[in-house]
């Protein structure tokens, strides 16, 4: 049917459906990964802050060490030196004690190459200045150098600071070298939040870390770190990072597969709906052809009998009538002679239905044999001469095999109905021609056509568009083409009148 969708609506629905469930899925699964790569990925920056921290308390009793051992030397530079050993062994690395018992803090020891005896650095004054015996650190500028500076005190000689510097290269990527951690980047602030002035290492560079990133905050006394870290790959897995998209797609088949199930047993339904219908109406048109058949049958049996017990009766009143009319022409008066007339009309009208009747509801099988159809219409038109005004062509002719009698009876039939169509005159068209399955037969005429509501019953028997037709001519003349398995239509011209067409078989018989 034009414009009909190429699949059911159902097919169509359960497609939708199962494709937003699956892209639902889709998402739901992906965001659980996502979570667990966040959690993952948290706990890693958790653990770095742990070992951070355990750093961080190394460093601190590692200085109040050097302070207090230093200091119960007598603060030698020699008890100073064995104290840094192990810290000035780092490339970078300054150590120095600084004594707040002044009016202005001085470093009385130092080692490396940012801190020096004398007054304290002015990039380190203020954060000296701060100091107390908890940890505490700085990101400070001495000149190019970007120093991460340490301070810490001990509880015994807490007016005495022991100082440590390390030189930082912010933006520059440090490699790492923790195969327990080498599946993630790391940036470490010495402040709260992400400042970039107070990096102190990254394995990322300058760029912000690749979303997701987890955070910890490192607190040790004084001392407050940020610790940042983001994933190089998932930490859930491959095949976890991939199960969204086996979801998705496995939904996708199964949407696929449902619809084109659903649209088998829609399309199933509606072809048994189809067949259902279909031999209904076959059924109901059988049970009508039954019926009419049936009426026809037991029309055809009384016609049959009306027609046999008319035809002696009738002969005998025309003869009656002739013999009375016989020598008496001379003495019967105009009006007598009107009526007796008027008898013998209808006398002959009523013989030419018992004709019909018993040709009609005949049983006859056709004789065959082989028909020249030129020479069957002239035999037509000496029995049945056009009238004044009506002109008869044959514009075809061939051989078939056929009843030649019956075949004339159908033609006589088919030329005088044409006749009575063209009260005014006209003209009528024969013409027979050889078809790949058989003879195609056509008479035509120019008369006034058929009536489009009669049209379907033309061939019923009574039906007649004359007052005075029996309604039996073109009946007999299906009749008689379907004793030869043929076939017999009618319609309308584009000229106006009407055309009978009649296609006989080839081969479904032979001559006798």
């Amino acid at each position: 049917m034009t414009g009909r969708l190429p699949v059911s609506l159902r097919a169509l629905l359960v497609f939708v459906i199962v494709t937003a469930l699956s892209i639902g899925g889709f998402f739901l699964v992906r965001n659980s990964v996502d979570s667990q790569n966040v959690a993952l990925l948290q706990g890693d920056a958790a653990q770095v802050e742990l070992l951070l921290q355990a750093s961080a308390q190394s460093l601190q009793t590692q200085l109040r060490t050097i302070a207090v051992l230093t200091v119960n030397a007598g603060s030698t530079p020699q008890a100073f030196a064995a104290q840094t050993k192990t810290v000035t062994a780092v490339p970078g690395a300054s150590v120095a004690l600084v004594d707040t018992t002044g009016p202005a803090p001085r470093i009385t020891l130092a080692t490396g190459p940012d801190l020096h005896t004398g007054a304290v650095p002015a990039a380190l004054a203020g954060f000296v200045a701060s100091g107390g015996t908890g940890m505490s650190s700085a990101v400070v500028r001495a000149g190019s150098r970007t120093l991460l500076a340490l301070e810490s005190a001990s509880t015994v000689y807490p007016r005495v600071l022991a100082v440590e510097t390390s030189l930082l290269h912010p933006g520059t990527v440090t490699p790492n070298r923790s195969k327990a951690y080498s599946h993630i980047y790391v940036d470490l602030y010495a402040s709260t939040r992400p400042d970039p002035s107070q990096l102190i290492i990254t394995t990322y560079g300058s760029r912000p870390l690749p979303s997701p990133v987890a955070s910890a905050l490192l607190r040790f006394g004084s001392l407050h770190w940020l610790v940042q870290a983001a994933q190089k790959e998932p930490l859930a897995g491959a095949y976890a990072q991939n199960t969204p998209w086996i979801a998705l797609g496995v939904g996708l088949i199964v949407a696929v597969v449902l619809a084109l199930i659903v649209e088998i047993l829609a399309r199933r339904h509606r072809h048994a709906e189809r067949l259902v219908a279909e031999r209904t109406e076959a059924l109901l048109e059988a049970q009508k052809d039954l019926l009419r058949n049936e009426r026809l049958a037991a029309l055809g049996e009384f016609a049959a009998v009306v027609g046999h017990e008319l035809r002696n009766p009738l002969a005998a009143a025309i003869n009656e009538l002739y013999l009375y009319t016989m020598g008496k022409e001379d003495s019967i008066d105009a009006d007598s002679r009107v009526h007796l007339e008027r008898a013998e009309g209808q006398i002959y009208r009523a013989a030419k239905l018992s004709e019909d009747l018993t040709a009609y509801t005949g049983d006859r099988e056709p004789k065959l044999d082989d028909v020249e159809f030129s020479d069957l219409v002239r035999g037509v038109l000496d029995a049945t001469p056009p009238p004044e005004g009506v002109e008869v062509d044959l514009e075809g002719s061939t051989h078939f095999v056929a009843d030649a009698s019956l075949m004339a009876q159908v033609v006589t039939n088919l030329v005088t109905n044409a006749y009575q169509a063209m009260p005014a005159g006209g003209r009528v068209r024969l013409g027979a021609q050889s078809r790949g399955d058989g003879t195609r037969i056509t008479v035509e005429d120019t008369g006034t056509g058929i009536d489009p509501a009669l049209e379907q019953r033309l061939f019923d028997p009574f039906v007649s568009t004359k007052d005075d037709g029996t309604g039996l001519g073109l009946a007999i003349v299906q009749r008689l083409v379907t004793l030869h398995d043929g076939a017999v239509s009618i319609h309308n011209t584009d000229d106006g009148g009407a055309c009978v067409v009649i296609d006989l078989p080839r081969g479904a018989l032979s001559p006798t």
